[in-house]
């Protein structure tokens, strides 16, 4: 097994497991990931990630997926980039923007996103977060709104 395509929500158990279960795994396609614990420095086989986010992709998620053994573009396909609900300080926001920025930061191949045209916050503070980080990805990214 060396591709992996899971058309839905992986949690952080299930993310857990296929760190450690599935070692041999190269190319991994879900649909979004609902992290609560950086794995950003964990050991991982894979060499492409895309994410199909049927909306949006979590700043969380990019702070904490582990990114730095992929050897093509993170392909990156949602509407909008969001803060997860449980933020609710500025100072929050801005810390996770930044972790998010620095991880991937470390993509030696750089990474792509694909509709992406906003920005979306359940709670006003983060809001300046998600629009400091937003320009810089956007100008990292190739860009094609549809």
């Amino acid at each position: 097994l060396t591709a992996l395509n899971l058309p839905f929500t992986i949690d952080q158990a299930a993310l857990d497991a296929m760190l450690q279960h599935l070692q041999h795994v190269r190319r991994v396609e879900v649909g979004t990931f609902k992290l609560t614990l950086s794995k950003s420095d964990a050991a991982c086989s894979w060499h492409r990630l895309v994410l199909h986010c049927p909306k949006q992709v979590c700043v969380r998620a990019l702070a904490h997926l582990p990114l730095q053994q992929l050897r093509e573009p993170l392909v990156i396909k949602a509407t909008t980039l969001s803060m997860p609900d449980s933020v609710t300080t500025e100072a929050e926001a801005s810390e996770l923007a930044q972790l998010a920025e620095q991880n991937l930061a470390r993509l030696a191949s750089g990474y792509q996103a694909e509709c992406l045209s906003g920005c979306k916050s359940s709670h006003g503070a983060s809001v300046p977060a998600l629009l400091r980080l937003m320009p810089r990805f956007l100008q990292s990214s190739s860009l094609s709104v549809s």
